[in-house]
């Protein structure tokens, strides 16, 4: 009513002016301006957006406190390229802010100034960038539609926005959730020509901008941007986006085209070669932490696989490459090169500077490798011979080398590449073997003889084979013997390396993955998805009763329910919710503890061979990290 009573005096005073003009000949009188909007509450004391921030420890956590934040909104969903949120910032830090409504730009235009109770609301973030809303299955959600005038309320309209100017290697987290500018950049050659997004594409896409310096930064883009099968900018020049964070990776995301403001003529980025050093010393400087290369250096390496030649078996950015002694994977910025630029047998120096070390999952990657810019041809053609190894030489030292094992057969037959059944030798050892489903050959049948095994050394949280092609398997002798491994007599601990991952259904993670918590690791499996159950079942002997302990946690931060079956008996537990911690990259964030995280069941009258299945309920996941039967006396 306040806001109505003062426009309707303002409306009359501009009446009362208009009837003084045509009532006082040529005289002037000046029409009074309309007042600003008022304060809706001029008492209420703000605190800054980093402020607020503060408050955030890693985990979800609700506002209890009285606070109150005010902020100048920079991008809404006017584009598509945001959705069911805005970010706003105040004179040092942004925010984004999530709300479960649709056309936001229509009550939350850029340049309006909004003040936001936070009080109740939810601090979290995603892929660690913090963010305001509400809670939605203990994470950070959208604050439902019929709350936000609670906590929302529009105080000007035609604020300045301000972009900041930033140098791409002068950003860091202060900058997450603002509007930056970064100057004289331009689109990467390789997306020359390319659109914002990928053509068809179900998911946003990325591209890369990078600046005269060689430093680099991802511009993402939604596959709901109004403006996504526009064409890239071809020239040089600025671009304004919100800086956002996903996994350590700094992203852009443009409001609208016009923010690339890039009509300049293109630079040409110099890279120095520099020292050649050997791809052991390049590996030697991760220590668990990514590396970035500034100096002069490069190595020398001989191309063993890149997407072409292994059927699609490695992704389309991904070429392995090794040395004499070593191996390592080669992210592509301008993968549409990769094949020609860099064919199997080709020997090249490799520039390192603006190049990053990353470790994925146990695999060490040189990102960000241009094939234009970091690769010299040195020849062609070099024959690659395989590394000869058994499995149980197999180590994290042969990462992305080509190898040969001998004697060798798939464990569960018949199977397809797609299913990964582990490779066998003939004295038990055993490795994981990888497929991906969108290799061409995913659908076909592994060879159900004994024979030599070609590949390369992988790993996902534990060491793994990739297949190269099925012609590289040459699998036609008789397989070796294969007895059953009886059940187990008595008392029992059942890891999870112990057990036949053919038990499983709907597992999550393979046998045997090493599960972390900080510097301890555990053996464990996931199963179980979001949508249908999972299970697990072993055979056991003992007579009489038993009590079985079942180790584990509830996957996602939701407390899963499990059942355990012995016989026609069933019982039924619940696992507690994981505290979710930020680790490294391909680091389990759960926090097990052995002592505590322990369901115990008692079972009694069993006689000789016992079946145990374990299922997990209806849309929950659990996490199992070790079985542990006891026979009563």
């Amino acid at each position: 009513m306040k806001i109505l009573t003062h426009n309707l005096k303002w409306a009359f005073m501009l009446l009362v002016s208009v009837f003084l003009i045509s009532g006082c000949g040529d005289d002037e009188v000046a029409v009074p301006e309309k007042p600003d909007e008022p304060d809706p509450d001029p008492e209420v004391t703000i605190t800054s957006i980093s402020d607020l921030k503060s408050n955030y420890d890693n985990a979800l956590i609700q506002i209890t406190d009285d606070l109150t934040i005010e902020g100048v909104v920079v991008a809404n969903d006017e584009s598509g390229n945001f959705y069911k949120e805005i970010i706003i910032q105040d004179d040092v830090e942004g925010i984004r802010v999530k709300l479960n409504k649709k056309d936001l730009f229509a009550d939350y235009p850029v340049g309006s100034k909004v003040r936001i109770s936070a009080m109740d609301l939810y601090l979290g973030d995603y892929g660690g960038e913090i963010q305001l809303g509400s809670i939605y299955e203990e994470k950070i959600g959208q604050i439902p539609e019929d709350q936000i005038a609670d906590h929302i309320t529009k105080i000007s309209d035609e604020e300045e926005v301000n972009a900041e100017v930033v140098a791409i290697n002068d950003i860091d987290k202060s900058y997450v959730g603002k509007l930056i500018t970064i100057e004289n950049v331009q689109f990467v050659a390789s997306e020359l020509g390319r659109n914002w997004v990928d053509d068809n594409a179900e998911y946003p896409s990325n591209r890369t901008v990078e600046d005269a310096e060689n430093n680099s930064i991802v511009v993402r883009t939604s596959n709901f941007a109004s403006f996504k099968s526009e064409a890239l900018p071809t020239g040089s020049g600025k671009i304004t986006a919100v800086l956002s964070i996903y996994n350590d990776t700094y992203q852009l995301a443009v409001r609208q085209t016009s923010d690339a403001e890039m009509t300049g003529d293109r630079f040409d980025i110099d890279i120095d070669f520099g020292t050649e050093i050997s791809l052991e010393t390049v590996l030697m400087r991760h220590a668990g932490e990514d590396v970035d290369f500034t100096e002069a250096e490069h190595i020398v390496v001989t191309v063993t696989a890149n997407p072409e030649s292994v059927s699609d078996n490695i992704p389309d950015f991904i070429v392995y490459a090794q040395d004499a002694s070593r191996g390592i994977n080669l992210n592509i910025n301008d993968k549409t090169n990769i094949s020609s630029a860099l064919k199997v047998g080709d020997k090249v120096k490799v520039a390192l500077q603006g190049l990053t070390l990353k470790s994925f999952n146990g695999v060490m990657q040189l990102e960000n490798v241009n094939t234009t810019q970091h690769l010299e041809p040195i020849s062609e053609g070099n024959n690659v011979d395989p590394l000869e190894l058994t499995i149980d030489a197999i180590t994290n030292d042969h990462m992305s080398m080509f190898i040969k094992i001998v004697d060798v057969q798939y464990k569960n037959v018949p199977a397809t590449f797609k299913e990964n059944t582990n490779l066998k030798d003939c004295n038990g050892n055993e490795i994981a073997t990888y497929t991906r489903k969108e290799a061409s050959f995913a659908d076909a049948n592994v060879p159900e003889d004994n024979g030599v095994f070609l590949g390369f050394v992988s790993s996902f949280n534990k060491l793994q084979l990739v297949v190269g092609a099925p012609s590289d398997l040459n699998m036609n002798k008789e397989r070796c013997d294969e007895d059953e491994v009886p059940p187990v007599e008595g008392d029992g601990v059942y890891d999870f390396y112990q057990i036949d991952e053919a038990g499983f259904t709907n597992m999550g993670w393979k046998v045997g993955e090493k599960i972390y918590f900080g510097s301890q690791a555990f053996e464990g499996v996931k199963f179980g998805t979001s949508s249908i159950s999972g299970d697990i079942s072993l055979d056991f002997i003992a007579d009489g009763d038993v009590t079985v302990k079942v180790y584990g946690l509830a996957w996602k931060g939701a407390v899963n329910p499990f059942s355990i079956q012995i016989g026609g008996e069933i019982q039924e537990a619940t696992f507690r919710a994981h505290d979710e911690i930020t680790g490294s990259s391909g680091v389990r964030p759960l926090d097990y503890n052995e002592t505590t995280d322990v369901q115990e069941f008692e079972f009694t009258g069993l006689s000789e061979t016992n079946s145990l299945t374990i299922t997990s309920g209806q849309k929950a996941r659990i996490v199992i990290y070790k079985i542990e039967i006891v026979e009563k006396n």
